[in-house]
């Protein structure tokens, strides 16, 4: 087998989605020995930097999508020049014609929450599925989350790409995804299999050590997520203003909380810096800043500088000095407890609570419909006190998850290898 292509990855400005496309280049590579792999990104100037050295091939996707560009300016001048760079588009065309296997990228996509008909992002990554569809190539789906769909029209579309006969394999992250693809799905059951999170094989081919620098002034240290989310459940702006209000005074509450009765200083991770506005964690980490230093000394808040192609590797490597994870972004919970840190998560989609529970933490999921400051300082405390054997319990299953996702994928590839060969 030796073109491969993995189609919808995201942009090396979320860590999260790099830890994933790093992965999963690991694993091609591993089990499909000399393929030569390409990817498509919706920032691919800047990930073909970072890819290049890998002997990765970097495309734009075939349609723009809106929210990459920030303001309406930038939008729409920025969607026409994409809209018309015919070069690039006949390049992803080739590649997808000249690939013998088609992966969709793991992580959290399909998905559409609008209300009547799927938005931009959506319909980009339908596209490229079912361009490879039409030229008859094999394509499997990476271990991902599915859902939720709030429109009939994205349902149907779904339904429609996952039934198709050339879908060789779907692996879902979690079993919410399985169970919601049963209730949709007409054919092409039986091609449906629970696999982890790619990044869970992490582990197996990074060195993973903790930061060597002098211990924080404070402990215990406790780093912070927070992102950008419109609560899509909710109808009125008014009341999504006030709900998105809510989660960041809750989770300032618990962390003064937390401070109050253990101490403590905290470390603000803006883990995701676009594109777009909406995925930019820096300006919802910023209006949390305000908030925790009228409950936290400012002495006792840090800030982690990232840059835009930060390695999934050296945020593992700073959040290794921590004691505890509060996760929104929940990758950056997976990134701690790789470091041996234990996390408590926000789940703003069932993905979250889905993987948590395969970890076997589910007490540690708050869900952010339901968030409160005094549940999540009580869970702080709890984990806090018995850090050792959370780690402990948990070191276990995160390594019993990376061996199931080498197992899984391994045999997957294999078979689609030898069965190509014939």
């Amino acid at each position: 087998m030796k073109n491969v292509l993995i189609l919808n990855t995201h942009s090396i400005l979320n860590p999260g989605d790099t830890a994933i496309v790093l992965s999963q280049i690991h694993l091609l590579s591993k089990h499909l020995p000399g393929a030569r792999i390409t990817i498509t990104s919706r920032t691919p100037k800047i990930d073909a930097h970072f890819y290049g050295p890998l002997g990765v091939r970097v495309l734009p996707p075939l349609l723009p999508a809106p929210s990459v560009y920030l303001g309406w300016t930038e939008k729409l001048t920025g969607c026409l020049r994409d809209a018309f760079g015919f070069g690039k588009k006949f390049a992803l065309i080739q590649a997808i014609k000249r690939s013998d296997l088609v992966c969709a990228s793991g992580g959290g996509y399909l998905y559409s929450n609008r209300r009547h008909f799927p938005g931009p992002m959506f319909l980009q990554a339908l596209l490229h599925l079912r361009l490879a569809l039409w030229f008859d190539k094999p394509l499997l789906f990476l271990p991902q989350s599915f859902g939720p769909f709030y429109n009939r029209t994205a349902r149907r579309m779904i339904r429609r790409l996952l039934d198709h006969p050339r879908v060789i394999r779907i692996f879902a992250r979690e079993t919410k995804s399985i169970d919601l693809l049963h209730g949709l799905m007409e054919k092409n059951l039986s091609r449906l299999e629970v696999c982890p999170d790619t990044v869970f094989s992490l582990k197996s081919f990074m060195n993973i050590t903790a930061q060597n620098t002098a211990p924080p002034p404070v402990r215990p240290r406790v780093g912070i997520t927070v992102r950008r989310w419109d609560f899509p459940d909710t109808r009125s702006r008014r009341e999504k203003q006030r709900k998105r209000r809510d989660y960041l005074q809750q989770l300032a509450d618990a962390c003064g909380t937390i401070h109050q009765r253990l101490g403590g200083s905290f470390l603000l991770v803006p883990q995701v810096r676009g594109p777009g506005r909406f995925e930019d964690d820096e300006e919802t980490t910023r209006e949390f800043f305000i908030l925790l230093k009228s409950r936290v000394p400012a002495t006792h808040i840090d800030s982690l500088d990232l840059n835009n192609s930060t390695h999934p590797l050296d945020i593992l490597r700073h959040v290794s000095s921590l004691d505890l994870m509060i996760a929104t972004r929940f990758h950056s919970a997976l990134f701690a407890l790789l470091a041996g840190v234990p996390a408590i998560t926000i789940a703003y989609q069932h993905k979250g609570q889905g993987i948590m529970s395969m970890l076997g933490l589910d007490p540690f999921c708050v869900p952010m419909e339901r968030l409160s400051g005094a549940r999540v300082s009580s869970l702080a405390e709890q984990v806090i006190a018995g850090r050792d054997t959370t780690v402990s319990q948990v070191a276990g299953r995160l390594s019993q998850l990376g061996d199931d996702v080498d197992r899984i994928i391994g045999a997957t590839l294999r078979s689609i290898a030898s069965s190509e060969k014939r």
